[in-house]
């Protein structure tokens, strides 16, 4: 019926959506009068109507009455991809709202209090942006002119139906490259579009994901009513950090990221010094027809910050000197800091500092708050880069000619490296000398800040004091004491341990990888210095705890245990807790799922967290609930009320979920149809037990008026009893039913329930309860199958010999089925059981007389369907000719294909190879009868592995040809080739063209990798480097990179190897994957690299490749550290590339039982 509706044209199922007769008739001209002509009695025919009736107006239903509540579950199916569309990368995913809101904090410190003299200039960009010529207008003028303020206050202010997303270039604050651009603009779009987080992609994936993002905000900027105008606001572009570097150092521009073409009425407003460069790298077209304006000096730009009062400034006493500490610093320093950096210079040791950042002129310094505990304390940075310039020019005048300033970056950077070294090494020294004798509450905030550290890794070298650092437990536990959590800390190791080790990947000593692991240690440290207990979350929330919302968030995301992190996430929305705060709970679930992807189990359980929290926030309970209450037909209208009340339990929302299910089953009494009366009855009550509410469920079930479905209601309610540990009272219910057939399945079920509470001698009691009960049914069909049922519960209950009786009672009551079709599906499913539980002799038995009742059902299209099912449980049963011969009997061509095809498979897999090639033989032609598309696939791909097993080349090459549609022709394309190439039927290069054509993802990195590992092996190792970079699955990818590096290095082409695992670190890092499947690719490349290192020293080949080979695959194993592996994991490689650090990491464990570096490290 299902395949049926799904050939429907578009305007029959529209049709059908209206009426259950337009469906019924539509459902007879796709072939229903056909198979209702095919019926012998008029008996039948009647039956046939009833359940056409039955069908068209459950299509009917489905089509029409419940778009309200297929919306609710659209909306939520929108959700949970959002949620799993984090991707885990060694920083975890950022809450959107906190990402836009640092962009709207930068906004509201960069804009002017008043922006005074621009009114023409706002009127022009607001004509600009409402209309419809040109999309990119660029603004060009010197170093503050007023550019800053202007695109600020639009920005702040922008003109009704514009939604504005904007990113101010600071090359003083550190956001000035790709990266940060990047992840400014896709936290403002991801909060445009009602996103709970964003993740930061790397590398290559910036592009994709940049332009996806943008096309889906434009979306839904067209799709509102009134549409709304979305621009791009980019201020500083000359500041990019693309310029500070050569073309050929590989970094990327900011607008290199735009699309070849923005979308249809999407504009662009940039700002920047005149007669800026143009990066190389820039695709977008809109950006050649930009058009240029030059912005004029604004009065108030003039007056708050002239050139002429910075350089008095700097030429004050000390000025100069506090504004290079300010600008080498990468942050934001203190009086105190300031005039404790001063005494290292040759200058008067009381400078009047406060005094002389209180009358800095206009907005040559920003102030910001860092103080902690209520406590204020205002720090300083400089407050625009031409004052970073002023500043360079005065430290390096010989540097400047008498003409006009250098623009290009390039030439700046370089200047800031040199003048400001010398700031840098005494920022350093000072940070040492105030930290000698530990850290403390004394300790200068900018010492435990991300500037601190930049500074420090920029004037060692190389980063490694920075690291040292960051391990210091004493330093982090300061830090975590201001700030209320390690999220902070965490965040740093991530990001400089990541560049780090990409900047010394090939270099790696194991003294530098033993670094790293105290890094590590110290990160799990941190992880696990939030330590859950059940009850600790609600008590933190509490008044007692007094702890905010978002303190509780950032401590449970530190937890180190997956397992633990979902329980504390389950307990805090399980807690008294607003809406906010409901709020701050589905932010947090991005970097939860990334986890958790491992498991199942634990995905399934942050599923219900957020769906939980959904439904407290209010806001989908109540469309939930309204949508439901809409729907008119009773029927729906009962189901629809159940679904919602079943998901108020799971949120422990009870007494509105009874409410809900009174209101059901009020609904479900007035369904006119009896059996869809029926049903809805049964439903409402086992939701109603499920809720607790036995006495109503019980009521509810008594009205149900078929016995059978009266009989399965009561036992749901008596399964609930169970679960509520009501036994004695479940029994009764049980046995309350009239009807034999309903009482053995309620006993049954009864049995399951007491198994399940740990009550198996019980269970057992029950269950021969219910045999004796089923030996009552009077019908011998009903008889069989309930025998059948309380036989299987025995098996799974361990009573294996009562479990034989009761099926060969069965197979007795199934011969005595009058109708040759009933019989026969009767001895069939009781044969079926009997082989499933070992007896396959008396199951042959049955199946011999199944067979002859099968050839004696009239009905053309039953007794295929009944001479296949004999065949495929004969099969089963190991009597592969007899299947043989009732397979033949099949008349309809694609059930004797089927029917065949598993026959042929049994041949082949029990050596009888000739005799399948005979049977595939005639599968072929069945085959090619089948007119259906899909079936026809179906039937061929079906039966392509079993004709390789029978050597049957060509006719492999030719069935697989003949698939028209290549998801289905991929089923056994694969297995074929490799069945071939085992029997020499294939040569390697066209199964490596079998794979590359393979369009599923999953198969062709699969057939790909093996390809690779054959031609390493063969001695091809340009072409398995070749295709083993062809794909895409991480997990299939590593295991080809093994078997490739292994044989080049045997090949003593260790350049080779090193070159092509170099590439492959860059490919992972601009790549999306799960931070597990990440950190077991490097854990790949570590193993390969160390295995190819003492493959290269045992043939006494070049011992700086070999060295390399160790050095990369140190990075491996720190990179897979960093992202949770465990030290024991690769503990080959490790003792291989670091003895020391392993022999250390063995003797650590043993001597002082050290689980923090077992577990976490």
């Amino acid at each position: 019926m299902v395949k049926v509706v799904e050939q429907w044209p578009e305007t029959a199922r529209v049709q059908a959506g209206f009426s259950w007769e337009a469906a019924r008739e539509l459902l007879l001209e796709h072939g229903g009068r056909r198979v209702r002509g095919e019926l012998g009695d008029e008996g039948a025919k009647a039956a046939f109507d009833l359940l056409l009736e039955l069908s068209s107006k459950k299509i009917a239903e489905y089509f029409s009455d419940r778009d309200a509540l297929k919306r609710l579950v659209e909306d939520l199916e929108t959700m949970q991809k959002q949620t799993a569309e984090l991707v885990s990368r060694p920083v975890d995913g950022q809450r959107a709202s906190s990402v836009a809101q640092e962009s709207r904090d930068r906004l509201q410190r960069l804009a002017p209090r008043k922006l005074i003299g621009r009114e023409k200039e706002l009127s022009d960009l607001k004509e600009f942006v409402l209309g419809d010529e040109g999309s990119w207008l660029a603004y060009q003028a010197p170093a503050a002119s007023g550019k800053t303020g202007l695109l600020a206050t639009f920005a702040l202010n922008p003109p009704e139906n514009v939604w504005v997303v904007s990113h101010f270039v600071r090359r003083n604050e550190g956001l000035h490259d790709r990266d940060e651009f990047v992840l400014s603009v896709l936290g403002q779009l991801a909060e445009m579009v009602q996103r709970y987080y964003v993740r930061h992609p790397q590398g290559a994936e910036q592009n994709n994901v940049f332009q996806e993002a943008l096309k889906e905000a434009w979306k839904l900027c067209e799709a509102s009513d009134p549409k709304i105008r979305l621009v791009l606001v980019v201020d500083g572009l000359d500041e990019d950090a693309f310029f500070e570097g050569s073309e050929s150092s590989g970094r990327k521009s900011i607008l290199s990221v735009f699309p070849l073409r923005l979308p249809a009425g999407v504009k662009v407003i940039t700002a920047s010094r005149p007669n800026p460069k143009a990066p190389p790298d820039v695709l977008c077209q809109d950006f050649g027809g930009r058009v240029d304006v030059n912005l004029t000096l604004s009065e108030h730009a003039a007056k708050s910050v002239k050139r002429e009062e910075v350089v008095e400034f700097l030429e004050s006493e000390g000025g100069l000197e506090v504004a290079a500490f300010l600008a080498a610093s990468r942050g934001v320093l203190t009086v105190d800091n300031l005039k404790q950096l001063l005494r290292c210079l040759d200058l008067p040791s009381r400078l009047p500092v406060q005094k002389m950042v209180d009358r800095s002129p206009g907005r040559m310094l920003l102030r910001q708050n860092v103080g902690y505990d209520g406590v204020e304390v205002w720090a300083y940075r400089l407050g625009h880069d031409f004052v970073t310039r002023a500043v360079l020019r005065e430290l390096k005048l010989e540097e400047f000619g008498e003409g006009p300033e250098p623009e290009e970056q390039s030439f700046w950077s370089r200047l800031d490296e040199e003048a400001l070294q010398e700031y840098r090494e005494i920022i350093c020294k000072w940070g040492e000398a105030r930290t000698e004798k530990g850290w403390s509450e004394r300790t200068p905030g900018y010492l435990l800040s991300s500037g601190y550290l930049e500074v420090l890794q920029r004037t060692d070298g190389g980063g490694w004091s920075c690291l040292e650092v960051l391990a210091n437990s004493s330093r982090n536990d300061e830090v975590v004491r201001r700030h209320g959590s390690a999220y902070r800390v965490i965040s740093d190791i991530d990001m400089l341990g990541e560049g780090m080790l990409r900047e010394w990947r090939a270099s790696l000593t194991a003294g530098q990888l033993g670094q790293f692991l105290a890094l590590i240690k110290e990160r799990a440290r941190l992880s696990g210095s939030f330590i859950y207990v059940p009850g600790l979350v609600k008590y933190m929330l509490s008044d007692e705890g007094s702890e905010s919302s978002r303190l509780v968030i950032e401590r449970i995301l530190t937890l180190s245990n997956p397992e633990s992190m979902v329980a504390a996430l389950e307990e805090y929305v399980d807690s008294e807790i607003t809406a906010e705060e409901v709020e701050s709970c589905l932010e947090s679930l991005g970097s939860v799922y990334g986890w958790v992807r491992y498991s199942e189990q634990l995905c399934g359980r942050v599923r219900r967290v957020e769906i939980r929290a959904l439904l407290k926030s209010g806001k989908m309970l109540d469309r939930a609930c309204e949508a439901a209450r809409q729907v008119e037909e009773p029927h729906s209208r009962a189901e629809a009320l159940k679904d919602v009340a079943v998901a108020l339990v799971g949120a422990d929302r009870g007494s509105k979920a009874v409410e809900l299910l009174r209101e059901a089953g009020e609904s479900a009494r007035h369904v006119r149809n009896s059996l869809f009366r029926t049903v809805a009855l049964k439903g409402v009550a086992q939701a109603m037990a499920g809720a607790g509410q036995l006495g109503a469920a019980l009521g509810l079930a008594q009205q149900v008026e078929d016995p059978r479905g009266r009989a399965k209601a009561l036992a749901g309610v008596a399964v609930a009893l169970v679960e509520d540990g009501r036994r004695g009272a479940a029994l009764v219910l049980a046995r309350q039913v009239e009807d034999p057939r309903g009482r053995a399945e309620a006993l049954k079920d009864v049995a399951q329930a007491l198994v399940v509470a740990g009550r198996e001698s019980e269970a057992v009691e029950r269950l021969r309860e219910a045999g004796e009960s089923a030996r009552q049914v009077e019908d011998p069909r009903g008889r069989a199958e309930a025998l059948k049922d309380v036989a299987q519960a025995l098996v799974v209950a361990g009573r294996e010999s009562e479990a034989v009786e009761l099926l060969r009672e069965a197979g007795e009551s199934a011969q005595q089925v009058e109708d040759p079709y009933s019989r026969a599906e009767a001895l069939k499913d009781v044969s079926a059981v009997l082989v499933e539980s070992g007896w396959v002799d008396e199951a042959v038995v049955l199946l011999g007389e199944a067979g002859e009742s099968a050839r004696q059902v009239r009905n053309s299209l039953f007794r295929t369907v009944a001479l296949k099912g004999v065949a495929e449980v004969m099969v089963g049963a190991g009597q592969v000719g007899a299947a043989l011969d009732f397979a033949r009997q099949v008349e309809d061509p694609r059930g004797r294909a089927e029917a065949l095809t598993g026959v042929a498979q049994a041949m082949a897999g029990i050596g009888q190879v000739d005799e399948a090639g005979k049977v595939i033989d005639e599968v072929l032609e069945n085959a090619r009868q089948v007119d259906d598309p899909n079936d026809h696939a179906n039937a061929l791909t079906g039966m392509t592995q079993p004709m390789a097993g029978a050597g049957q080349a060509s006719e492999v090459t030719e069935s697989a040809g003949q698939v028209k549609y290549p998801n289905l022709r991929e089923k056994d394309l694969w297995g074929v080739a490799m069945s071939l190439m085992d029997a020499g039927q294939l040569d390697l290069a066209t199964a490596v063209g079998l794979a590359r054509q393979m369009e599923d993802p999953g198969e062709r990195a699969q057939a790909l990798k093996e390809m690779a590992q054959m031609l390493a092996q063969a001695g091809e190792h340009d072409k398995a480097a070749a295709i083993v970079q062809d794909v895409l699955d991480p997990n299939a990818r590593g295991e080809g990179l093994n078997t490739v590096i292994h044989e080049l290095c045997a090949k003593n082409k260790g350049q080779k190897a090193i070159d092509l695992v170099q590439g492959e670190y860059e490919w992972v890092r601009s790549n999306s994957f799960e931070r597990d499947t990440v950190s077991g690719f490097y854990g790949v490349l570590a193993r390969a690299c160390s295995d190819g290192a003492r493959t290269l020293a045992e043939q006494s080949a070049s011992e700086s490749e070999a060295s390399t080979l160790k050095s990369l695959a140190r990075t491996g194993l720190a990179h897979s550290w960093m992202l949770g592996a465990s030290v024991w994991d690769n503990f080959a490689a490790l003792l291989h590339v670091a003895p020391d650090l392993a022999y250390s990491l063995v003797n650590e464990r043993l001597l002082n039982g050290d689980k923090q570096s077992e577990q976490a490290c």
